[in-house]
């Protein structure tokens, strides 16, 4: 009896217009005897999910930031980017989504700015070939710090060391284009 009773008042509360516009099922689930009840349980799991959500928001934050301080701490060294995101407990896909998400970049462009930066330094200030150079930052092949080098700065690293020697180069350590006058 107490079944075919609310039974009775879903149906009641189900009117013609709501079967045409569909919202009769949705209007049912909400008018059923125990529905209040979950309504007001509902609002704050709601609630704890957008402050979990939050929560998580500033946690990848902070794991974009530990990755990042890591890798501009270890840029001279070979590193894994698998192994780095097991370092976070991440899959590799998810640590390259996190770190593009709060850094702008992938964790593989942000270590190629480091190294080539730490480059332009070098070659300002060192004696040392462009090779050993390049091995020291962490590029076991000269061919591909050439090639790294020349995509980032538009040059290679020798023509960039003879830029900055000659003193063609501005305070930001960027060779200056010279311009012909005419």
């Amino acid at each position: 009896m107490l079944r075919s009773a609310g039974i009775a008042e879903i149906q009641s509360t189900v009117t013609a217009e709501d079967r045409r516009s569909g919202a009769a099922s949705s209007r049912m689930l909400w008018t059923y005897p125990g529905a209040a009840r979950q309504r007001k349980d509902e609002h704050p799991r709601q609630q704890q999910q957008s402050d979990q959500t939050a929560h998580s928001a500033c946690e990848m934050q902070r794991i974009a930031k530990r990755l990042q301080r890591y890798i501009a701490g270890h840029c001279c060294r070979a590193l894994d980017m698998t192994e780095l995101a097991e370092r976070e407990h991440l899959s590799r896909s998810h640590m390259f989504k996190i770190f593009k998400k709060y850094n702008g970049c992938t964790p593989y462009h942000y270590l190629m700015e480091q190294r080539i930066g730490l480059a332009k330094r070098l070659l300002r200030r060192s004696e040392e070939s462009v090779a050993q150079i390049g091995m020291r930052i962490g590029f076991n092949d000269p061919s591909h710090f050439n090639r790294s080098f020349k995509e980032a700065t538009g040059m290679t690293p020798g023509a960039y060391q003879s830029a900055v020697q000659c003193g063609a180069a501005g305070e930001s350590g960027s060779p200056r284009r010279r311009h012909r006058h005419a």
